[in-house]
């Protein structure tokens, strides 16, 4: 009888400890699609879960602090008794799980299984307050590339090359570069499934270093250098980038140049080093340039000196295009010239020709509707040549005899010279410019012999005279006045001045005041508009009154 009892103790022993041996076991995931700590790529999760024991199913509870489409909440249950046979990997339906504005580890899970006769069950995870912690992150990161400014082909003119990215990501954590440099023999080679790794912190600008001091990638026009990138997050989201991209060193400027003077003028009139003209567009000229990587000639004029920063400058993009019009300069400046060819990757080269200087006047350039009158400064001209280039209908001169001699389109006089230093009357229809003045100094004569009014002649128009400033310097009516009717030698009279000439009258002409308002007159010795300048190249009406037969004035005397 006791043996039979042991017997049965002792099954039962075997019994509990079979029980016990075949305690349940819950293993969280087991395909490894959410380990702890790591982020999901996809706002749709499915949880997984590995049941062992000795029951044929048991029933399991998904606790999570995703809330559905609301994205993160309180930690509950979410799938009640969910039916998982036993040692069966099984994945419970799929639930949705918003992405981390900021990239977090934010939500955590766990589940609880227990059986029929197993009702303590267990936890994945020892129990509740150990979960499984997880993000959800479906944003690749954004690439900006700041250097080149943009793929494709591009050029440098420095052997050390870079490749520059910003990159913004909220899990941040590699960029790979990949190229067909070879770094150890400075050249080309089969293309490198990583060239180069960096580790980028958000928004953080960086450079892949193609190369460093010692390493020199030599001119290439043909294209063989390639690269491209991409760059990744601790989520796996990966930024893709397309084609492999080419650049291209070049490390050589362009070849010398100078300045065309041949192709150097006004509209019409040709300009040299130096010269003054009533031109505010130009045209300039080059020599060609030799330069395989060719990008632009930017042709600039300097005001007042190389150094200045207020600069007129303009792009010409095509190689073989030789001159330009300058855009419009300001009136009344001095311009220093300069024309530098750059190629794609950033080397330039100025001309040779140097220290070329041009300068503006705006003395009879801008004409108003009706006559005008205006001062020849420096080259002879037509009474034609006038016409044509000012857009007049009549061009008119007071010739030696004090007569008008006319010309208008198709007529006579066509060829009558106005010479250096001579007036024109010009009949315009509309307000325009006259662009085509040229200095020349050197050409001008400071005498202008005038015609008096004499005993023989008192009244006659041959009294009135019409006369240009042929000083370089500007001059004052009062100053004409003084030298003109100065009676004693000395205190700026002299032999030269013609003693006991007398100017009665004098008026000013302003081409570019308005109708009604062009002439400033001035009587001897009277202090209203004595001020009144007249600048190389302004005309002024005389009347002069003298014993002499005829009288020289001297500009550079006054």
């Amino acid at each position: 009888m006791k043996k039979g009892i042991i017997i049965i103790q002792i099954m039962m022993l075997i019994l509990v400890m079979s029980l016990a041996s075949a305690a349940t076991v819950v293993t969280l995931d087991p395909t490894s699609i959410l380990s702890n700590a790591t982020f999901q790529t996809s706002s749709t999760v499915t949880y997984g879960v590995l049941v062992t024991g000795n029951q044929t199913t048991y029933d399991c509870d998904l606790y999570t602090t995703e809330n559905g489409s609301n994205g993160a909440g309180t930690y509950s249950l979410k799938v009640n008794n969910f039916p998982v046979s036993n040692n069966t990997n099984t994945t419970f339906v799929s639930r949705t799980a918003v992405a981390d504005a900021v990239g977090s580890t934010a939500y955590v899970w766990n589940v609880y299984c227990n059986g029929v006769t197993d009702v303590t069950g267990a936890w994945g995870l020892a129990s509740e307050d150990k979960n499984i912690t997880f993000g959800v992150d479906i944003t690749a990161p954004v690439i900006v590339l700041y250097n080149p400014s943009s793929n494709g082909a591009w050029y440098t003119d420095d052997s050390a090359v870079r490749i520059g990215l910003n990159v913004t990501d909220t899990n941040a954590n590699t960029c790979t570069l990949q190229s067909n440099l070879d770094v150890t023999n400075d050249n080309t080679t089969t293309f490198n499934t990583a060239f180069e790794n960096y580790d980028y912190t958000s928004e953080t600008a960086f450079n892949f270093a193609f190369v460093n001091a010692s390493q020199d990638w030599g001119d290439d026009a043909t294209g063989l250098y390639k690269y491209t990138y991409n760059c990744s997050d601790d989520a796996g989201n990966t930024a893709e980038l397309g084609s492999n991209y080419t650049f291209f060193v070049d490390t050589v400027a362009p070849t010398t140049f100078v300045l065309n003077t041949s192709l150097w003028k006004t509209d019409n009139v040709a300009l040299w080093n130096a010269t003054t003209a009533t031109d505010y567009t130009p045209q300039i000229g080059w020599g060609l340039t030799t330069e395989l990587n060719f990008s632009r000639y930017l042709v600039c004029y300097y005001n007042d000196s190389y150094s200045d920063t207020s600069t007129t400058c303009k792009n010409i993009t095509t190689k073989t295009t030789l001159a330009t019009n300058i855009t419009t300069l300001d009136a009344d400046e001095d311009y220093w010239i300069n024309i530098t060819a750059y190629d794609v990757a950033g080397n330039s080269r100025s001309m040779t020709t140097s220290n070329y200087k041009y300068s503006t006047d705006s003395t009879n350039r801008a004409l108003k509707a009706g006559w005008n009158i205006i001062g020849n400064v420096g080259n002879n001209l037509t009474l034609s040549q006038i016409l044509n280039w000012s857009g007049a209908t009549t061009a008119s001169i007071w010739n030696s005899t004090h007569e008008f001699q006319s010309h208008v389109s198709g007529g006579s006089y066509g060829t009558t010279s106005v010479g250096a230093g001579q007036t024109a009357l010009i009949y315009v229809a509309t307000d325009t410019t006259f662009s085509d003045l040229v200095w020349n100094t050197t050409a001008v004569a400071p005498n202008t012999a005038i015609t008096v009014s004499n005993s023989t002649d008192a009244g006659s128009n041959s009294a009135w005279n019409l006369v240009m400033n042929r000083a370089a310097a500007s001059k004052t009516v009062q100053a004409m006045d003084s030298y003109m009717n100065c009676n004693t030698i000395g205190a700026g009279c002299t032999a030269a001045a013609n003693n006991a000439t007398n100017i009665d009258y004098m008026s000013v002409y302003n081409n570019s005041a308005n109708i009604g308002a062009k002439y400033i007159s001035y009587v001897a010795n009277w202090s209203i508009n004595n001020a009144t300048p007249l600048t190389y190249g302004d005309t002024s009406w005389l009347y002069v009154n003298s014993a002499a037969s005829s009288i020289s004035v001297n500009w550079s005397a006054i």
